[in-house]
Parts: structure tokens; sequence; C-alpha cells
């Protein structure tokens, strides 16, 4: 007796990956390549705002891997992250961080809201 089994293999479809940030791939970009994917990025980035403390610290140890333009956009990132996890959150858990990376991720954070606020000052003018 002869049994033949054939099958077929799909690959299974995936939810597209949506982030409470909006994430534009052009704006953000590492310059590493042990740099988590943007899909990486923007799962930890959701699962940190629904409250996972791993998370939150993983987030912002990405700025490790920026330079440049980067750094103003993932500046921005971390700026509007603060917001959605609150100020206080966001604080508390920077301060936990490596002083380098706490360093950098201020900076880029001083930096992009230093110059989104002087673009708007020269619009007012």
């Amino acid at each position: 007796m002869l049994i033949l089994l054939t099958s077929c293999a799909a690959p299974v479809p995936q939810a597209p990956v949506t982030s409470a940030l909006q994430i534009a791939p052009d704006r953000l970009y590492f310059i590493d390549d042990a740099a988590p994917s943007l899909q990486v990025v923007r799962r930890a980035i959701d699962a940190a705002i629904r409250g996972d403390e791993s998370k939150l610290p993983y987030v912002i140890s990405f700025v490790q891997y920026i330079d440049g333009e980067g750094a103003e956009n993932y500046g921005d990132l971390l700026n509007n992250l603060q917001r959605a996890v609150t100020p206080q959150r966001f604080q508390r858990v920077l301060t936990t961080l490596d002083p380098k990376i706490r360093q950098m991720a201020t900076d880029c954070m001083d930096v992009a809201q230093h110059l989104r606020k002087s673009v708007k000052r020269a619009i007012r003018s």
C-alpha cells in the first residue's frame, strides 16, 4: 500500500504593524547593523505605552544607534513617547539607564524640542 502525503506551505499572514506613535520609515534609521528593525521598534513602543516596564528602557536605549539627522528625529520620537507614557514614568525609567545612554537620550530630546520651538518662532514672525 502506497500513501502519498502532499502539503502546501504558505506564509502565515501577519497583521500590519501599527504603532500608537507614528513612525515614518524615512525619518527613523539606525547607523549600526546591530540596531533593531523598524517593526521591532514599533512593537516595543506599543508595549511600552501599554505599560510593559521592560520595553520603555529598551526603546530609549535605541538612541545609541543614532547620529546626525536621525538624532533629531529620534529625539522627536522620545518626546512623543514621554507624553504618551507620562513624563513621570519616562523620567523614572530614564534615571535607571546607563549615564551615557541617559545623556544621549536627553540631548536628542533637547535638540528636537529646541528645533521645533525655533521653527514655530520663525513661522510666527
